[in-house]
């Protein structure tokens, strides 16, 4: 190495010793990113591993530095939808009980239109109609779906 080379590297020789005295917990990170920093070439807070990448990929850099992972905290408590709590209500207590009434009155106007449907074979078309529209919005239909 050149001489200007090592006094390039003044700041950074003298941040190690001083965190060697002290203690710190960042003397592992600071080490990592001095050889990393010296094998490729690069400016320190642009070497890969580094404080300044963890923190852009969400690790705590103090955790990255210390060794020690940060503890697991509680999940966030799951937000109540209100819209979907009041579309359900209303599902369960008013539309529901309407569609089985309109299943029922389906069911009875099915076996009424079935003599003036047969001749045109459009039996099918009917049941579809008055049974199986009212059955699959009473009873097939997930619970809250309005629409």
């Amino acid at each position: 190495m050149t001489a200007a080379g090592l006094e390039s590297r003044k700041p950074v020789v003298v941040a190690l010793v001083a965190l060697q005295l002290i203690g710190a917990p960042g003397l592992v990170l600071a080490q990592e990113v001095a050889s990393e920093a010296e094998v490729t070439g690069q400016p320190s807070s642009a070497a890969p591993g580094t404080a300044v990448e963890a923190a852009a990929d969400g690790v705590d850099p103090e955790a990255l530095a210390t060794g020690v992972e940060a503890e697991a905290s509680e999940p966030p408590a799951p937000r109540v939808d209100l819209y979907q709590v009041g579309a359900t209500t209303l599902d369960v207590a008013l539309l529901r009980p309407l569609g089985a009434l309109t299943l029922l009155g389906g069911v009875i106007f099915f076996a009424a239109s079935v003599p003036f449907v047969a001749p045109s074979d459009h039996i099918v078309t009917t049941w579809d109609t008055f049974v199986y529209s009212p059955y699959d919005y009473a009873v097939r239909r997930p619970l809250g779906e309005i629409f």
